[in-house]
C-alpha cells in the first residue's frame, strides 16, 4: 500500500488522524526545565527524532538551545541596526565581513582575531521561555538579563488584554474523477464550494475567510483589524488556507 493511497490531508481535516510536531518546549520537558504537560510522549518523538539525526537527545537539545540563542541574537542585531546578517548555511563559506564577525562573536574560532558584539542595555524577558533561552542570548550579547515578577505569564496577559485574534481557515484541494482532477473544492466551517481552478478557489478562499474574520473580530469588540494570509501546502495538491485578523480593541470612555 502506498502512501498517497492513505489520502492523509482528508484524515486530517476530518480529525481522524491527529498531527503533531517536535517543539522546542518537548525538549525542555526532557531536561526538566519546562514540565507542565506530558513528559512521555516528548520523550517519545524526540527519541525518534535523534534517531533519525544519528545523534544523542542530550545533542539535540543542546543543539536546538543553541540554534534559538542564535535566531534571537541575530534578530536583534538586525533590529538594531537595521542591516542584515547575511549568514551562510555551515557547508558554504563566509563571503562578508560583516557574517564573518557575527560568527566569530558566536563560536570565536579564529586563533588571531576576536570579534564582540555587546549590547549596551539589559535584556527584559518575559514570557515562560524567558528564563531558559534569554541567559544564553545575554551571554552572546555580553549584557545582563533580568527577569520581572511574574515574567512567565506577562507576555500573554498582555496579548490578551490588548488584542483581539480570530482565526479562520479553509482547505481547498482537488475534486478527482478517474485519477484525474476536474475542480478544486473549498471546503471550511462556512460551507463549501467547487471552482475550475486552484487558483480561482485559492483567492476566493483568502476572500471569503477574510471577510469572516474581520466580521468576528469586529464583534468581539475590534476597533481597528488587520488581516494575515498564509497559505500552507497540505499534503498532495491540497492547501490550507488560514486568515489570521488582530484587532486593537476598541477604548472606552
Amino acid at each position: 500500500m502506498h502512501p498517497m493511497q492513505l489520502d492523509s490531508g482528508t484524515l486530517i481535516r476530518e480529525e481522524i488522524v491527529g498531527r503533531a510536531a517536535l517543539t522546542p518546549s518537548d525538549l525542555f520537558h526532557l531536561s526538566g526545565e519546562f514540565s507542565p504537560w506530558d513528559a512521555d510522549s516528548a520523550r517519545m518523538a524526540a527519541e525518534k527524532f535523534a534517531l533519525l539525526m544519528q545523534i544523542e537527545v542530550e545533542s539535540l537539545i543542546h543543539q536546538v538551545r543553541e540554534r534559538i540563542a542564535e535566531i534571537i541574537v541575530e534578530e536583534v542585531v538586525r533590529y538594531i541596526t537595521g542591516q542584515g546578517v547575511d549568514r551562510m548555511p555551515d557547508f558554504a563559506p563566509i563571503r562578508s565581513l560583516g557574517a564573518w564577525l557575527f560568527e566569530e562573536n558566536l563560536y570565536r574560532k579564529n586563533p588571531y582575531l576576536r570579534s564582540e558584539l555587546g549590547l549596551k542595555m539589559p535584556i527584559i524577558g518575559i514570557g515562560a521561555p524567558a528564563g531558559i533561552l534569554l541567559p544564553r542570548v545575554a551571554e552572546l550579547l555580553h549584557t545582563e538579563l533580568l527577569l520581572p515578577k511574574h515574567y512567565e505569564v506577562a507576555n500573554a496577559v498582555g496579548a490578551v488584554a490588548g488584542k483581539v485574534i480570530v482565526h479562520q481557515d479553509a482547505w481547498v484541494y482537488p475534486k478527482i474523477r478517474n485519477r484525474y482532477p476536474v475542480g478544486y473544492i473549498l471546503q471550511s466551517e462556512q460551507g463549501r464550494k467547487i471552482f475550475s481552478t486552484e487558483q480561482e478557489a485559492l483567492e476566493y478562499a483568502s476572500r471569503w475567510l477574510g471577510e469572516a474574520a474581520d466580521q468576528q473580530a469586529k464583534l468581539a469588540g475590534a476597533e481597528t483589524v488587520e488581516l494575515e494570509t498564509e497559505v500552507l501546502p497540505d499534503g498532495a495538491e491540497s492547501f490550507r488556507v488560514r486568515v489570521t485578523a488582530i484587532g486593537e480593541l476598541a477604548k472606552k470612555l
